[in-house]
């Protein structure tokens, strides 16, 4: 699973996981050289960990963690005397650290049920009731893929994701969340809970620093619900907006200078390196490659959805579209492809029903039949554009413009990506049926 080595200062263990390289010094653990978490048995760990045991002066019987990681909020569980826990974390190699280092083994009690798998998907898929949910450690420091702006955990911070938070509890059940140092974080949060629960959240402090947040589904007796204005300064986190590191819909400063950076440095190597023949482009092509990036950005987030944000999912998503790219160019292999009129107005088709139709509809099938119906709807539209892209590059008479045309828009639509971080991941479809259009306009057959 992983190699061993020792330095100056200490024992060090690195393991690699489908999601980090994962460093284990003692009972501390470090993720992507960032500290991550530590094992601590529960008379360690901290008031945030103990908070929901104690606050309420009630007893749990049923909890679900979501983030679990090496076990402490477990622990922590089974020291106030939990009796059916289900554990739930997305990192393997995390799983099993706990299990093998951790002080007091949480994850080795038989009331503890440890569930390997996406939060979010497990939310989906599970039909449990529980007295209390707790996220943990949720905080993944690392992106879905190179792909897109979503982070491992960003469909776990969405409203409708409380949402479905809200449809596991029972209707005395608690939901407990810690918040962050900055008001504007809490804000969020705050706002969130109250779209999602239709309630504002109890809002509990310590030491100014560090932030609780829990959200009761009934009336606790002999507690005063602290007052908490609900802020407008801030924007609920959506499925179709899932960015709630983000304050506002914004594109960051430092996306724009690099953004720009990037731009400003391709343009200056062309202007001094590149040949004349390279100032010219072929704007069929160009705008082929920049909508087929931001198709497949989108796969991979309705994908991320459906299924989850594991490394599973991710494969199954690029096996999903290297077969629909192979497929393309084996039809127009063997096949006379007719007129593009047909395949463009079959593209404008399937990109209006990818933007109309909700995932939602997809949800009420068993895995399989879900992965199955799923890959026809969201991948036959990269099936199409690429049985119109191989047509025309069939047909190039500079296929090496042709070729650095189809590149540059590429580069042009990862760029373009950027968009959703203002306007949300579904209206990309319509951003690429712009780039479908103009490619369609400056056709030359």
């Amino acid at each position: 699973m992983g190699f061993i080595y020792i330095i100056s200062y200490g024992f060090l263990q690195t393991y690699w996981s489908p999601y980090y390289k994962v460093v284990k010094n003692g009972l501390n653990i470090s993720v992507n050289s960032m500290s991550h978490q530590s094992m601590r048995p529960a008379s360690d760990a901290g008031l945030l960990w103990h908070h929901p045991y104690t606050v309420f002066n009630k007893s749990f019987d049923d909890v679900l963690i979501i983030g679990s990681g090496s076990g402490t909020d477990t622990a922590v569980a089974l020291y106030h005397n939990v009796s059916s826990i289900d554990a739930v974390e997305i990192d393997p190699v995390i799983i099993e650290l706990g299990k093998k280092y951790h002080p007091t083994n949480p994850y080795g009690e038989p009331s503890v049920n440890v569930i390997n798998t996406d939060a979010r998907s497990y939310l989906m898929q599970s039909d449990k009731k529980y007295d209390l949910i707790i996220y943990g450690l949720t905080d993944s420091l690392t992106l879905l893929s190179s792909y897109g702006n979503l982070r491992l955990e960003s469909y776990l911070y969405t409203v409708d994701a409380f949402r479905e938070v809200k449809s596991h509890l029972r209707e005395d059940g608690f939901f407990h969340r810690n918040a962050y140092p900055d008001r504007w974080f809490t804000d969020k949060l705050a706002l969130m809970f109250y779209e999602a629960f239709d309630q504002n959240p109890y809002v509990l402090s310590f030491n100014d620093s560090n932030t609780i947040l829990t959200l009761v589904g009934a009336p606790v007796d002999g507690l005063a619900k602290p007052a908490y204005v609900i802020s407008t300064d801030v924007s609920a986190a959506t499925d179709d907006w899932p960015f709630f590191y983000l304050r506002k819909p914004s594109i960051p400063k430092i996306y724009v200078d690099a953004l720009l950076t990037i731009i400003l440095v391709t343009i200056a190597f062309f202007v001094v390196a590149g040949p004349k023949s390279l100032y010219r482009i072929n704007p069929h092509f160009f705008f082929l490659g920049a909508a087929f990036m931001l198709l497949e950005t989108k796969s991979i987030v309705n994908f991320s959805l459906l299924y989850g944000s594991t490394w599973v999912v991710d494969s199954l998503v690029f096996f999903s579209i290297l077969l629909m790219v192979l497929l393309a160019v084996y039809f127009v292999e063997r096949h006379e492809t007719g007129s593009m009129r047909m395949w463009f107005a079959l593209l404008f088709i399937l990109l209006s029903a990818n933007y109309l139709i909700p995932l939602s509809v997809f949800l009420s099938h068993d895995l399989l039949s879900r992965y199955v119906y799923a890959s026809l709807f969201f991948f036959s539209p990269i099936f199409v554009a690429n049985v119109i892209f191989s047509s025309s590059f069939k047909d190039a008479k500079e296929s090496n413009i042709d070729y650095a045309s189809n590149i540059l828009g590429s580069m042009v639509g990862g760029l373009t990506e950027y968009l959703s971080l203002l306007f949300g991941y579904s209206n990309l479809i319509i951003i690429a049926a712009l780039f479908y259009f103009l490619a369609f306009y400056k056709i030359r057959r």
